[in-house]
């Protein structure tokens, strides 16, 4: 899911640096994802979709794929954008 919703470099930086710090950072990240979505709340809701997934797959056998869910990902981003206007 990480790929398709981010950039391979962005994917690489996760990689290499400590869990902690790799969640403070984006989660508290100032950035803009298309000069619109602000970049934590992609990364929030990114985090909530894969955890929901992976509870539905584990106790329901329920499968999403990664593109379903890089959909769900912006479509509600976009939704709690337009709530906060």
């Amino acid at each position: 899911v990480w790929l398709t919703v981010f950039d391979e470099r962005w994917y690489i930086d996760m990689l290499r640096r400590l869990w902690m710090d790799w969640l403070k950072r984006n989660a508290k990240s100032k950035n803009h994802f298309n000069d619109q979505l602000s970049w934590y709340t992609i990364f929030v809701v990114a985090l909530w979709n894969i955890w929901k997934n992976r509870n539905g797959f584990v106790f329901e056998g329920k499968t999403v794929s990664n593109q379903e869910s890089a959909k769900f990902i912006f479509d509600y981003s976009r939704e709690i954008h337009q709530a906060f206007l």
